[in-house]
């Protein structure tokens, strides 16, 4: 079956005496949710690549700050001050990320902090296995999918990490 997305990529300009805007964003379609996936940054692009399985990557890139998804999978990884979350996306620059576990049950991660890495694990067949967020420095927050019947939890956070079932 092919699948149908949306796919919106937005460069924002910088405006004389406004302040930053942010450069790197985009967003895309996938399990009936609109996906945003922005570095919080300055400068930066956003790169689109179909796989051979017909799926579409989006890489945002600004430096070391990322936020890669597939509109097969959803959010994939995010690293620095990158954000890929389900519109509309928090308005702070925190490394974050959703986990989206199935049947509407969605978690969301976040260092508490502008840095780390955040990544969300599947399976060979496509299926969220949970994800993780970390900075290094001891701010960090896990789920994981298999909890619950299939309905998943948290497994906790540490320092400023948080996670939270958003449905």
């Amino acid at each position: 079956m092919r699948q149908s997305f949306i796919f919106i990529l937005v460069a924002v300009a910088l405006a004389i005496g406004a302040g930053p805007a942010l450069a790197a964003e985009a967003q895309f379609q996938q399990g009936g949710e609109t996906w945003t996936l922005r570095t919080n940054t300055a400068g930066g692009q956003c790169i689109v690549t179909t796989l051979p399985d017909g799926s579409v990557d989006i890489d945002c890139i600004d430096g070391t700050n990322r936020a890669k998804g597939n509109t097969a999978l959803g959010c994939v990884l995010v690293q620095g001050s990158g954000q890929c979350s389900t519109f509309p996306l928090p308005e702070h620059p925190f490394a974050e990320t959703e986990v989206n576990c199935g049947n509407g049950h969605v978690y969301s991660l976040t260092t508490g902090t502008d840095d780390g890495n955040c990544t969300v694990d599947h399976d060979a067949q496509g299926r969220t296995l949970g994800g993780r967020c970390d900075d290094g420095t001891g701010n960090s927050a896990a789920a994981d999918c298999s909890l619950n019947g299939g309905e998943g939890d948290c497994l906790g956070s540490s320092g400023a990490g948080g996670c939270h079932k958003k449905k």
